[in-house]
């Protein structure tokens, strides 16, 4: 890392804090810019290395002689794919900025930093070829201010606070041509909590009334239904006393019924006189 050019400033601020923290700003050393622009959004010279970057490379395309994510002369110039995968390795995410909606729908305190992707003229020495390349920008908060650190500038340059960076990036996308990488930690990537319309919103004075409204009938639901189940029960249990009863009753009856049946029985067979059996005469008695 001692080859990069790199430095760190402290930057005036205007406002009663005399000085902002120290600043660490990588400046451009060939085709480097993506390695720089991490550095300076992690704000640390030893964060990524070029070898870092290149077993990234080497990684994202095992085997190809050719890797597609890189310089074919092996002088930086690494894609996206590869400041995706080094933001990975620092327990981060990324995340593309959809330009049709306004920036101002972002919450920049749970952002860790933004990665801005613009197209530059393509120069071979002093002549300018008739393509561009892309080149990265890291921004950041700092203290209590964003800086540009782009690695093309001499030094840091201050955005401002939120709305100043608002501004900014609203200005930089205004280019149909410019991209915006959010970079945020792992958490906040999977809560999506980097926008504002994933936070929950505290609903109006009408939605809250609609919102009692249905709860008291939800409620009164719930309480009829439990009524009519307790009301069934009793009734259940009513009827089922009184089938009980009148099934005691009939038993009763016929009980009564048959008990009076054998009596009147007995009494007949006892009122009834004995039949005499007939004598039988002996052959000697003839």
């Amino acid at each position: 890392m001692g080859s990069l050019n790199s430095c760190k400033v402290e930057m005036e601020n205007s406002c009663n804090n005399p000085k902002q923290p120290e600043v660490y700003h990588e400046r451009q050393v060939k085709e480097m810019c993506a390695l720089h622009a991490l550095n300076n959004l992690f704000q640390d010279q030893r964060a990524f290395s070029k070898k870092d970057l290149d077993d990234i490379c080497q990684k994202l395309s095992p085997g190809n002689f050719i890797n597609p994510h890189r310089s074919l002369l092996g002088l930086g110039n690494y894609d996206v794919n590869v400041i995706m995968a080094a933001v990975q390795l620092k327990d981060c995410e990324t995340v593309w900025f959809d330009k049709r909606k306004d920036i101002s729908c972002l919450i920049p305190s749970n952002i860790q930093g933004f990665i801005l992707n613009t197209p530059t003229d393509y120069r071979w020495g002093v002549v300018r070829l008739p393509f561009k390349r892309k080149h990265w920008i890291a921004i950041r908060r700092i203290g209590d201010l964003y800086y540009n650190l782009d690695s093309k500038l001499e030094n840091p340059e201050v955005i401002g606070g939120e709305e100043s960076l608002y501004r900014y990036l609203r200005m930089e996308l205004e280019d149909g041509e410019k991209e915006l990488l959010l970079v945020v930690k792992r958490d906040v990537e999977e809560l999506g909590s980097w926008r504002k319309d994933s936070l929950p919103t505290e609903p109006s004075k009408e939605e809250q009334a609609e919102l009692c409204q249905v709860e008291n009938t939800e409620l009164c639901q719930v309480e009829k239904t439990e009524l009519c189940q307790v009301e069934k029960t009793e009734l259940c249990q009513e009827e089922k006393g009184e089938l009980c009863t009148e099934e005691q009753t009939q038993n009763h009856v016929e009980l009564c019924q048959e008990e009076q049946e054998r009596k009147e029985g007995d009494n007949e067979k006892e009122a009834k006189p004995p039949t005499s059996k007939p004598s039988i005469q002996s052959m000697e008695d003839l």
